[in-house]
This record gives C-alpha cells, sequence and structure tokens, in this order.
C-alpha cells in the first residue's frame, strides 16, 4: 500500500511551555501537534487542573429523564433495561441495572422491578424490535430504557407507545431526520443539546443519567466511583476519540482499577477476567481494554449471547466469575482463529482484478460468520487503506447482513444513507455502520457507492503523521517518560511518532515462539548504535517495498545472522528496555523507507 509520510509544523512558544508545564520541550511540541494551543488546555491534558468532566444536566433529554424514572422507581414499575451486544452495549446495560437496583432499594423497601435483555445479534439484529417489545408487554414491563441504542428505533418506538410503555431512550449515535416519539431522549448528537463535548460513548451517557439519579436522591458520589473502569473501558472499545472527557475517563478509570485490584476491592467479574488474561494491574492501559478484556465481553455475543458478558459484570461469587471469565476466554480464542481465516480470505478477495477500481470495497463472504464481519472488515480496511464493508448470508433466506468500517476522508454513514432505498435496515456513524440488505441488490449497492465516491489515490493511501524528525542522540530515558504522560494513547490520541533519516541497518535476526519479532541494530551517521524491534506475522514484510536485491540481502542475513549495510529512514516510537537491570533506549519500529 502506498504511504504518505507527512511531518507537523505547528507553532509555538514551545520553550516557555516547557518551564510552565515543567516538561520537556518535545512533549509540548506534541501536544501543539494534538491541536492543544494555550497552557491552560496542556495542563488539562496532563492532569495538572482538577478537571472532572461535564455536567450531565447539559445533555437535552435528561431534565425530562430523571423526574419520570424517579416516579416510576418509587412506583414500583416494572422498567427494563433493553441495550446493544456489543461492549459500550454491555456496560451501559451494566450501569443502569446496578443504578437502578441501588435506587430502588432506597426508594422502596422490597425494591423496584428492574430486569434486563440484551438482543440476540443473529435472532434479534440490533436495537429494538417488535418481538422484545411485544415480549416486554406480556410480561408486564412499564417502562423501557435503552442504551446504546434507540436513537433510530422510529417504527419500534412507535409500536411501543402505541402498546402503552413509557419509553426513554439513551444512546450516542448519529440522529437521524426523524426523532423517535419517545418519553425522553438523552443523546448528545441532538439538535440544541449543549452539552460541551459529544463524542462520548453511550456506556457514559447512561453513567449521566444515573449520576443525575443519584444526586436527586442524595446517594453518596463515592457511589459512582466503581463505574469508572467501565465507562472507560466502553470508551476505549467503542473507538471513542480519546481526547477531552473521554481522555479523562480513560485515565480516571485506569487509575482506579489499577490501585483497586491491587487492594482486592475491584469487582468479582472484572477481576476474574484480569486473572484469566494474565493482565498485571501495574501494567493495564487503554490497550488492554481494547484488545484484551473488551473482546471476551465481546466474543460471547458474536457466537452466543451477549447476556453471558452481562452476567460475569454483575456476578458477585468470585468461584463463579472466574469459571464466567475463563469461559468468555476460551471464546475469544475461537473468535480470534475465526477472524484470522476470515481476514486471510477478504484480503485475497480485495486483491482480485475485479475489484482493482473500486474505491469502497464490498465483499462478500459466505462462510463468514455474521457477528465477526465488522472486525474482519477493519482488518480489509487496514491492509487495502479503503472503506470496507463485508457482507455475509443471514439466518432469513436472501438477506444479506454486515458492518463497515471507514476511513477518516470517507463518511460512511453518509454514503450509505444516501442509498437508504436499498436496504432493510442500516445505521451507524461516519467510521462504522451495520446493515441488512436482499442479495439480489448487492451488485447495486457497489456500483452506487462507488459511483458517487470521490476518493483519490491519496486519500486511500496510508497516512503517516510524524510528530517531529529526531535523531537518536536526542531521545534520553528522560524524554521517554515524559512522553509517557501522553497516556493513555488511542483513536484521536495516537502514541508520538518520530522519523530519522540515515540510519544503517547493521544487523537484524527473528525472535519469538511464533517467529514474529524482529530484532535490528542500527547506526547512525556519526557511528552511534541503537537497537530496534518490529512486531508482524511476517517480520520481513517490513522491507517488501525495497528493492529486489536489497530484500534478498536482508532476508539471507537474517537467516544466516550475516551483516548488512543498507540506508534507510525509520518511523519510530522510542521505548526502554530493561535487561538483567540494565536499561536502554530501543526503537519501535512503525515503517522504513529505503534510501538511494
Amino acid at each position: 500500500m502506498q504511504e504518505i509520510w507527512t511531518v507537523f509544523n505547528k507553532a509555538a512558544d514551545f520553550n516557555t511551555l516547557a518551564k510552565q508545564l515543567k516538561v520537556d520541550p518535545v512533549l509540548v511540541r506534541i501536544l501543539r501537534n494534538r491541536d492543544l494551543t494555550t497552557y491552560e488546555e496542556m495542563a488539562q491534558y496532563l492532569g495538572k487542573t482538577d478537571f472532572s468532566g461535564y455536567d450531565g444536566m447539559l445533555l437535552k433529554g435528561m431534565a425530562e429523564a430523571v423526574p419520570l424514572l424517579l416516579d416510576k422507581l418509587k412506583a414500583g414499575r416494572h422498567i427494563r433495561i433493553i441495550s446493544d451486544y456489543d461492549v459500550d452495549g454491555i456496560v451501559s446495560n451494566y450501569i443502569l441495572y446496578q443504578g437502578f437496583t441501588r435506587l430502588g432499594r432506597e426508594l422502596l423497601p422490597e425494591g423496584s422491578n428492574i430486569d434486563y435483555v440484551i438482543p440476540h445479534r443473529m435472532k434479534d439484529g440490533y436495537g429494538l424490535n417488535v418481538r422484545l417489545i411485544e415480549e416486554a408487554v406480556e410480561q408486564g414491563v412499564d417502562t423501557i430504557v435503552t442504551c446504546d441504542n434507540g436513537i433510530a428505533a422510529i417504527e419500534e418506538i412507535a409500536y411501543a407507545k402505541k402498546k402503552g410503555l413509557t419509553v426513554v431512550v439513551t444512546d450516542h449515535h448519529e440522529v437521524q431526520e426523524q426523532l423517535p416519539d419517545a418519553d425522553s431522549i438523552i443523546d448528545p448528537k441532538q439538535k440544541d443539546c449543549r452539552y460541551p463535548f459529544a463524542q462520548i460513548c453511550g456506556a457514559v451517557v447512561a453513567y449521566k443519567l444515573i449520576e443525575q439519579l443519584y444526586r436527586q436522591c442524595g446517594v453518596k458520589e463515592e457511589e459512582l466511583v466503581p463505574f469508572y473502569p467501565y465507562i472507560a473501558m466502553a470508551t476505549v472499545c467503542d473507538v471513542m476519540e480519546l481526547r477531552d472527557e473521554n481522555r479523562f475517563i480513560v485515565r480516571r478509570g485506569l487509575s482506579y482499577m489499577r490501585q483497586a485490584f491491587r487492594d482486592g476491592k475491584l469487582e468479582p467479574g472484572l477481576s476474574a477476567l484480569m486473572e484469566a488474561n494474565k493482565l498485571d494491574a501495574d501494567k493495564l492501559t487503554a490497550y488492554s481494554f481494547g484488545f484484551v478484556l473488551g473482546p471476551c465481553l465481546n466474543a460471547m455475543g458474536r457466537l452466543s449471547t451477549a447476556v453471558w458478558g452481562l452476567k460475569l459484570l454483575l456476578e458477585t461469587s468470585k468461584d463463579k466469575a472466574a469459571w464466567r471469565a475463563m469461559r468468555l476466554t476460551q471464546m475469544n480464542e475461537i473468535r480470534k482463529a475465526m477472524t484470522k481465516q476470515n481476514q486471510r480470505m477478504a484480503c485475497e478477495l480485495a486483491e482480485q482484478e475485479v475489484y482493482s477500481n473500486d474505491r469502497v470495497l464490498v465483499l462478500y463472504l459466505k462462510e463468514c460468520h455474521e457477528s465477526i464481519a465488522g472486525i474482519v472488515a477493519g482488518r480489509v480496511r487496514e491492509h487495502t487503506g479503503k472503506p470496507v464493508l463485508i457482507l455475509t448470508d443471514s439466518k432469513e433466506k436472501g438477506i444479506l447482513k454486515g458492518s463497515g468500517r471507514s476511513i477518516p476522508e470517507y463518511d460512511m454513514f453518509a454514503a450509505l444513507s444516501a442509498h437508504k432505498e436499498l436496504f432493510v435496515k442500516f445505521g451507524g456513524h461516519r467510521m462504522a455502520a451495520g446493515l441488512s440488505i436482499e442479495s439480489q441488490k448487492l451488485q447495486t449497492l457497489c456500483q452506487c457507492l462507488n459511483q458517487d465516491c470521490t476518493l483519490s489515490d491519496k486519500d486511500i493511501a496510508r497516512k503517516r503523521h510524524i510528530d517531529m524528525r529526531m535523531p537518536v542522540p536526542y531521545i534520553t530515558e528522560s524524554l521517554v517518560l515524559d512522553l509517557s504522560l501522553m497516556e493513555p494513547t488511542g483513536n484521536g490520541n495516537e502514541r508520538p511518532l518520530f522519523a530519522v533519516k540515515g540510519m544503517i541497518l547493521n544487523r537484524l535476526w527473528i525472535v519469538g515462539q511464533n517467529k514474529n519479532v524482529l530484532k535490528m541494530k542500527f547506526l547512525d551517521g556519526q557511528g552511534a548504535g541503537v537497537s530496534g524491534v518490529f512486531f508482524g506475522e511476517q517480520p520481513l514484510a517490513l522491507f517488501e517495498e525495497f528493492p529486489d536485491e536489497c530484500y534478498a540481502c536482508i532476508e539471507a542475513a537474517a537467516e544466516r545472522g550475516e551483516l548488512v549495510n543498507i540506508a534507510m529512514s525509520l518511523l519510530y516510537q522510542p521505548t526502554i528496555n530493561e535487561y538483567n537491570g540494565v536499561k536502554s533506549i530501543e526503537l519501535k519500529i512503525l515503517a522504513v523507507k529505503y534510501e538511494e
């Protein structure tokens, strides 16, 4: 894939700001690259101020929802929570269930009647449906509270209202032209919503609701603290941008989770999931949420029912929690194997001649389990640089289901909305979507999306945004520690990326049980040496764009331990490697370019 390397060039008084913040000027330069301009913004980012999030009452619909739900709780009405089946949905459901149940005990001697439902991914699909509403009516439900869904359920909520149900929507997805006729809608994407930061996940919306209900009932603020790790995990797993309030939420959640785990005060379910995945509390990061814990919660919802994940979080017995956590972890291993197989097939399909001119890839994978279509779409997007939709057979004859993953330059939700007449159902946002479509309309969808698409070669090239050029001698242990203040990093707050020219690859060798780690030694122009490391299933693919004779030389050197003498530019992140008590600078290599 073509790569474009660009270096940020944003101006500021780096030295003065660095003195005020008591950090290295390099860190200030990087914060400026993240669009922070003032001392106040940078101080908040670094946790040097008392920022504690925004007032939930600023969310449109909150003022109506709080008294309505308090009345229902005081009257002992049957309240049912209906969520999405992903991590954000599971966590949203957990927070509302725990919060409503706590308030029910406070407001009624016998407690309120609270329960939950998570739609089955394959049987029900996303969000509310008529079956769930009819089931609620039959079981005497008075009020449905949605979380991480509901904003697009126009017809379903109209049906629920016709049946006499009260409906409160809590969601964070994009608002369509028409709003559902719910009794209250809390969604930061609504027009005229005064909430300062609209890019929060569904679990944070749910948390803000419980926070306001607790305050109205005089429940102590510290009872909200155990929710911190959950909303942090949901924020990361739903790929929210880690800036502004989201970054504060994740940093606070990680801090509490580390300490609570050490002290034995973390809830049994979350604690058991950490233990099942052999996570060290001191090394817990946003990556742990997004690529270890979150996928385990998701796994059962993909291959069976997401209720498994919610029951783990609600579990109070340590022994039962350990069993549930192990089961979820095992299921995630099965899911990973399925994903790897379908990823390979999808990438091979994407490289076929018939798709060579398509800017938007619409791929049909007959054998792909519909629950992993989104993951596979994301992997193909990484491989090709293009927006990708993966479709597969559903249990409903003649209907395909699928998921899409986009690139920043392409608004997938808007593109699908332009052809909404093609779909049985669709929803999502700029970067991702889910859909159902009749199989005979698949080709039409592909044609329409590509006819409309205006993406250029530059748009679909892999973008590497370099924070600054930095020769190796400038890297110190002190600088690396200062750079760690950027954690938690992730979407919208990427780890700093540096570049250097004129590095000579001196030696390399492949290590690791799976032979997926490439160790390297480099020399700079002055002869100073530094170690480098690259991780990948096929580590020598790092050099695949090099001239054939250079690649052959590198391949032979890796196999036989021969010396190499090839000049290249590096994209890297500096790290500290500690071995036998000795610390040294090591470069984590992200990409290389051949130099003549």
